[in-house]
């Protein structure tokens, strides 16, 4: 097969099993060729700017932090590279989060060889790749957001955004739970998955967000006579 310019991957996964056999797998494609891997993201992140490839494949999991997080990260770089999450999450709100975070595309560890091929070479020539889940008029109104940072804040269901308005007014979880009539831990949940969607690593940074982008003041809790 000639190959006029082979796509140049990044991979960022903590499992080196899962990494080998990428390697090996990517051996059969000659288009792809695997520029570089980390375990962390730490190590990618020192280490793509140099490398710059074409497409970073990124899990969702990693040891020092999440998916969401290095996507953020990448997508500031000076040169960013196309971000595209190999994991083995397939829920919704994995995937929205992703989306939030600025990737180009998501697909499941256990697709075909040849599938996963085909996605990184539609990454990395410009298009993104979603779940069937992720409907096209969905992905448009989410793209033609004028701000990152509403697009992700539209990504909140109308839960998370009363608890970050609640948030974003100094409350704490206790707090929180009780002027909404759930446990401490609920709100402790729903803090965590607000904030994977933002991609931020601190409540304060959901707050300041909310505060800033968001079309409504902090809504006020309600009062008893």
């Amino acid at each position: 097969m000639n190959v006029e310019k082979q796509i140049r991957i990044y991979l960022v996964d903590d499992h080196p099993v899962v990494r080998a056999g990428l390697k090996a797998m990517f051996a059969d494609y000659p288009q792809i060729q695997v520029a570089g891997e980390a375990s962390n993201a730490a190590t990618s992140l020192h280490e793509i700017p140099a490398l710059q490839p074409d497409v970073v494949l990124v899990d969702l999991r990693l040891p020092d932090t999440d998916g969401f997080i290095l996507c953020q990260k990448l997508k500031s770089l000076p040169q960013p590279p196309r971000v595209m999450f190999l994991t083995s999450y397939g829920e919704e709100d994995n995937i929205l989060a992703a989306l939030g975070s600025g990737a180009d595309g998501y697909v499941l560890k256990e697709s075909r060889d040849e599938v996963l091929v085909s996605a990184i070479t539609m990454v990395a020539s410009g298009e993104t790749v979603w779940p069937s889940l992720i409907t096209r008029s969905f992905r448009e109104h989410l793209h033609s957001a004028s701000d990152p940072i509403q697009i992700k804040l539209h990504l909140l269901s109308p839960k998370e955004q009363r608890v970050l308005a609640l948030v974003a007014e100094g409350k704490t979880n206790k707090e929180i739970g009780g002027l909404l009539g759930v446990s401490e831990k609920t709100i402790r949940n729903q803090i965590s998955s607000l904030m994977k969607k933002l991609a931020v690593e601190r409540r304060a940074q959901a707050a300041a967000y909310y505060v800033r982008f968001s079309p409504k003041p902090p809504l006020e809790p309600e009062r008893g006579p």
